[in-house]
């Protein structure tokens, strides 16, 4: 039986998520508003203080705040670490961008040391990157800078999109300079020229040689670290399918598999690969659909696993040869298969809890939605753990509980839907 008494909390001030400002969500902290004040917790039961002032709870060490409209930093006992000194709310780490009132950027550490003066207009700090440097722009010119203000990369280029964090080409970056992309090293040498439309960040390793997808002339290739082309300039698609093959469209009409060595597999019918389900290394399957929206299963080869008739497919957990799926038959019908098509759980669930798959992690729970509310069920055995009796329930995903909305309240379960109870009467007033 649930306990109504411990739902106390009301809608954050900012209204940010659903009422919940949940940045630090997945460090297990979060704040929400009880009449005039809002309280700092962990999801454990622990309050840390009370203020009048804005919170956004970060990391587990450092809780931000907001006064007067600028944001700055607290510990968990409400110490001041950051008075007021940005438009951006801070996050805590090691270093990180923050806004000046004339809206130039600058890096400010967690003990509140400015490591670089705001003085860039465009996101200082956006790909801070090995500890060590942020890439900022002056006058709509982009450049790198260190943690001691000492310019790395001359501020010449007219983009820096984003760096590459892998191997020998740990920080290098991709740049635009003249309307093309190229490839430029720390030391601002050019490793790839300024020749292509752009450069994906995607890319393959393999006894040390580096391939990279590019576009040149409108059309999709791809080159190797000495600029050489491995794949002519004619493909209006290339994906990185695995570790060992690629999925390619020449035209409309026209897809098929390469593998790691550019020789094709096999033509494939099915010519879209939603990006964001791309299989990692360790994976062997990954979702496709056809051209009427049918959702199957194919292994890194092209194979095709479980057939092209599902309005959604999605693998929510993974493990060795234990594989389930969420699938969708019809609109909002949504159940459990396994990789043979066993149906585990009945198409009986209206939709789902976004991030499903973070969310589940080793445990098989996952959070469902019918009839309009949230609950909590096993993948493997179709058990419901927790009521749907919920308005809304975020992923647990590493931690033991979640908050959870239940009569227009806000509160903390666990995965057997059990009530965590605040004490709030003892929690000490913080006046900044």
């Amino acid at each position: 039986m649930i306990e109504e008494d411990n739902f106390i909390f009301e809608q954050s001030i900012d209204n940010e998520i659903n009422g919940i400002i949940w940045h630090s969500w997945c460090c297990g902290k979060f704040n929400a508003k009880v009449g005039d004040y809002n309280y700092a917790m962990d999801l454990s039961g622990n309050v840390y203080f009370k203020t009048k002032f804005d919170l956004c709870s970060l990391t587990e060490e450092y809780i931000t705040f907001k006064k007067d409209g600028l944001w700055g930093l607290l510990d968990n006992n409400g110490k001041v670490i950051i008075p007021p000194i940005s438009r951006r709310c801070l996050s805590g780490t090691l270093y990180d961008s923050y806004i000046a009132d004339d809206d130039k950027w600058g890096i400010i550490d967690n003990k509140g040391n400015v490591k670089v003066p705001a003085v860039f207009d465009h996101n200082a700090g956006y790909n801070y990157f090995d500890g060590n440097y942020c890439i900022g722009a002056i006058d709509k010119k982009y450049g790198v800078v260190n943690i001691h203000n000492e310019v790395i990369i001359p501020f010449e280029y007219e983009f820096i999109r984003t760096y590459i964090d892998k191997g020998k080409y740990k920080d290098c970056l991709i740049v635009k300079k003249n309307g093309k992309e190229g490839i430029i090293n720390i030391k601002n040498e050019i490793i790839i020229p300024f020749e292509y439309n752009y450069i994906t960040e995607s890319f393959k390793i393999s006894n040390n040689k580096g391939y990279f997808i590019a576009k040149k002339n409108g059309k999709e290739g791809i080159i190797n670290e000495k600029n050489e082309i491995m794949l002519p300039f004619e493909y209006e698609r290339i994906d990185e399918l695995s570790a060992e093959t690629y999925f390619v469209s020449k035209n409309e009409n026209e897809h098929f598999i390469l593998d790691y060595n550019f020789n094709k597999i096999r033509d494939v019918n099915f010519d879209w690969l939603p990006s964001d389900d791309i299989c990692d290394e360790d994976s062997v399957n990954n979702f496709i659909t056809l051209n009427d929206d049918s959702w199957g299963l194919i292994d890194k080869y092209g194979n095709i696993i479980i057939d092209f008739k599902y309005s959604h497919l999605e693998v929510i957990y993974e493990k060795n040869e234990e594989i389930y799926l969420l699938a969708q038959k019809e609109h909002r019908s949504y159940g459990i298969i396994d990789i043979n098509e066993n149906i585990i759980v009945p198409f009986q669930y209206e939709d789902w809890q976004d991030g499903i798959k973070t969310g589940i992690k080793n445990d098989y729970k996952a959070i469902m939605i019918k009839k309009g509310k949230y609950g909590v069920i096993n993948i493997k055995t179709n058990e419901v753990l927790v009521d749907f009796i919920y308005d809304y329930i975020y992923p647990f995903l590493d931690n033991k509980t979640t908050v959870a909305k239940y009569k227009g309240k806000w509160g903390v379960i666990n995965k057997q839907g059990e009530s965590i109870k605040y004490d709030l009467t003892k929690a000490k007033e913080i006046i900044i």
